[in-house]
């Protein structure tokens, strides 16, 4: 009896070992981000076919600014129009949580930026909008929405632009 019960707790204690040290730690993202999945229908590389100008209050260097977008389950690479100032690399969506003290809202808006973290927010199966500045709502020229409008051409909207692209 006393032979069974050393064996059960001997090889309880070879478990509990094998799993501790095979045991993968989980990434939480700092300030409660949660990581964000784009819609299969956006995804893909979109190369500039045309735009218009909504309004003309801003500067050209600031109109018209992607010759590519290339967008992946997690993460957006923008390619900049030479001459052409707006977001440059590959930025990676992260959701913000609902709520933020006054103190870590200014601290998580600088870890956003510094690590590049673009804000989306989801509008069905073909259609995400997103901003630069993760936790503040206002509109800039680095803010978009991006619609699918059939298999092969993109819409990239903002407050100054509406670019179309081109899978």
């Amino acid at each position: 009896m006393k032979k069974k019960v050393l064996a059960i707790i001997f090889a309880l204690f070879i478990a509990l070992g094998v799993g501790i040290s095979t045991g993968k730690a989980a990434y939480a993202a700092p300030y409660g981000a949660k990581l964000y999945t784009t819609p299969k229908a956006l995804r893909g590389t979109w190369h500039f076919k045309n735009g218009k100008t909504v309004t003309s209050g801003l500067s050209s260097k600031y109109l018209h600014a992607y010759s590519k977008i290339r967008i992946t389950k997690h993460q957006i690479t923008f390619t900049r129009r030479a001459g052409k100032k707006a977001l440059s690399g590959t930025y990676t969506f992260y959701e913000p949580k609902g709520h933020y003290t006054e103190k870590n809202m200014m601290a998580a808006e600088k870890y956003a930026n510094k690590h590049k973290w673009l804000a989306p927010t989801d509008h069905g199966k073909k259609s995400l909008s997103f901003r630069h500045n993760w936790l503040h709502q206002f509109g800039e020229s680095a803010t978009g929405e991006l619609s699918v409008i059939n298999s092969k051409n993109m819409r990239f909207a903002n407050l100054y632009v509406r670019d179309y692209f081109r899978k």
